[in-house]
């Protein structure tokens, strides 16, 4: 017996080459809850410079919530969407700084 797709909702999907040649592509999907996305969101926040990520969030399975802040993952304490989006755009920033980039 195949195994019951998971409905899913794009909320954002979106890739942008900024000036100076980073690539940031945001994709946040929402989903049914489960024991997996207890949220009801799986996202995928990703900046790269020359295939190198600079800054990347995401909550796939079974990691859970977590970021990529220059080569180092960290646990992320998730609290909506709108701070998801504010605190990569902010470690994106600071982290361009860090490159040069900005």
């Amino acid at each position: 017996m195949a195994k019951r797709r998971r409905p899913t909702r794009s909320v954002l999907q979106t890739k942008v080459i900024l000036s100076n040649g980073v690539i940031v592509e945001m994709k946040i999907w929402d989903i049914f809850e489960d024991e997996r996305y207890p949220d009801g969101l799986k996202y995928s926040l990703y900046a790269t410079f020359d295939g190198k990520i600079l800054v990347g969030y995401d909550n796939h399975h079974p990691k859970g919530h977590h970021r990529h802040l220059g080569g180092i993952e960290v646990s992320y304490v998730f609290s909506g969407l709108d701070q998801l989006k504010n605190d990569f755009k902010s470690d994106l920033e600071r982290q361009m700084i860090r490159e040069g980039l900005l």
